[in-house]
């Protein structure tokens, strides 16, 4: 039986391929949280995945989609993907700019930086009924002041948690990750910052380590001679 997405096989760029992974957990979260509607968006945290949580929010009728993260260069992606409203942490207060943009919040937050600091965002800038979806890992305790935790209940919020992904008969989120990929309406290759040899995989990760470099998505290539 033919696919749109057979053109994905064979002789395609295996890069794109592998995105199917993260395009998959972010059609994920966007079940997990009953959909997008009409409603507003944030999405905390702008690497791969969250870049993939955008487009998904576009693409199944999100209004504005604010996108987060503290790199500008990840943000610059994001808006040519098309992020209505891209605030860099670093230098502004998401929670004030998102307040002051929808006047009462949004209606989903999807977190994924896990960071202590947007976890505490999430649950601000959600308005009142609104809907929270945590996939970041902070990878340590993470303490919520009262004002921030009684935001759950004093704005009856629901709160989701999300992680893989689901294939099975009915509800093949693969193939619907690629189905959306084939047809153009999930972009891909500006996600990969680097297309690196494989006999560079040493190096490449103890600057990334000591973060001497900004990326994204790293492609590593093996070569002949490697």
């Amino acid at each position: 039986m033919h696919r749109s997405y057979d053109k994905f096989t064979p002789g395609s760029d295996v890069a794109q391929i592998q995105h199917v992974d993260l395009t998959r957990s972010s059609i994920k979260y966007a079940a997990k949280a009953s959909g997008f509607g009409q409603g507003e968006v944030a999405v905390l945290g702008v690497g791969p995945i969250g870049m993939f949580a955008c487009q998904w929010a576009k693409v199944l009728g999100a209004g504005k989609v604010f996108a987060v993260d503290i790199v500008q260069e990840k943000l610059d992606i994001i808006r040519e993907l098309g992020a209505d409203v891209c605030i860099n942490a670093s230098d502004h207060d998401p929670v004030r700019r998102i307040m002051e943009e929808t006047g009462k919040g949004v209606s989903l937050v999807m977190e994924m930086a896990g960071s202590e600091a947007t976890q505490q965002q999430s649950l601000l800038i959600a308005k009142k009924r609104g809907r929270v979806l945590q996939m970041g890992r902070c990878h340590k305790a993470v303490l919520f002041p009262d004002k921030v935790y009684s935001q759950i209940f004093r704005k009856e919020l629901t709160i989701y948690g999300s992680v893989n992904s689901s294939f099975v008969p009915g509800n093949h989120e693969w193939e619907t990750a690629l189905r959306f990929m084939s047809a153009g309406k999930l972009k891909t290759k500006p996600l990969i910052s680097h297309r690196v040899p494989l006999s560079r995989i040493a190096e490449t990760f103890q600057r990334m380590y000591k973060k001497e470099m900004v990326y994204n998505k790293i492609i590593f290539i093996p070569r002949k001679d490697d």
